[in-house]
């Protein structure tokens, strides 16, 4: 493993990920340094291409030429409402349940903007416009009083959403919503190896600590 690996990661996973995998290899490599920022979804591709990171925990797909990605796992994207919400007492949502709802999302920055956009559209839901949300934080809170429904990723619910009760996240009946997460570097990079070292790690460590993630 590299002694010094600079990290790119989004603030809708790092937070939530980081803390688990920081312990592990701290343990496992203690000489390895991980130097991790925080960036905007959509420029962190723009950003390792001009060598700010060295890697960066990206949502698949990857669509480009110059960077490898290895695939890690798919976290499941929970559909939540506040505690008071007609539908908060179900326990087997449907897809036609969610027909008409109200969604916040995220900012077009985030990928789950575009995820959230077309989940309303296939649902038949509608995205409120006037409240795009700059952090999961804000959506939760949006949703906390009852101004919409929204989308949220797994480990944000698990780590977030527990004890103030005011927010209930539920799975859709025979419907899997995910996003697919992936290490990616440059290509040629001479420290590659590691990187696959790392990725690998990082999926031992999801594998031993998230029941609810699956394994790519």
């Amino acid at each position: 493993m590299a002694s010094t690996i600079r990290l790119g990661v989004n603030a809708t996973l790092g937070p939530y990920l980081l803390p688990r995998v920081v312990a592990a290899l701290h343990q496992a490599f203690p000489d390895t340094k991980l130097y991790i920022r925080e960036g905007v979804p959509n420029t962190l591709q723009d950003e390792l291409k001009a060598g700010l990171h060295d890697v960066v925990l990206a949502q698949m797909p990857v669509n480009s030429a110059d960077l490898i990605t290895q695939p890690l796992f798919r976290e499941p994207i929970l559909f939540a409402m506040s505690s008071d919400h007609p539908l908060a007492h179900k326990t087997d949502l449907s897809v036609n349940d969610l027909k008409d709802l109200p969604v916040l999302s995220l900012a077009p920055d985030y990928h789950l903007h575009d995820q959230v956009h077309a989940l309303c559209e296939e649902f038949g839901a509608h995205v409120i416009p006037d409240y795009e949300g700059t952090s999961l934080d804000a959506l939760r809170q949006m949703v906390s009083m009852n101004m919409g429904t929204t989308f949220l990723p797994a480990l944000y619910a698990q780590s977030e959403i527990s004890s103030l009760g005011d927010v209930v996240t539920r799975s859709l009946k025979k419907r899997r919503i995910s996003r697919s997460i992936g290490l990616a570097w440059r290509k040629g990079a001479g420290r590659s190896s590691a990187y696959t070292q790392l990725a690998e790690f990082i999926r031992d460590v999801v594998s031993r600590d998230f029941e609810s993630i699956t394994l790519d």
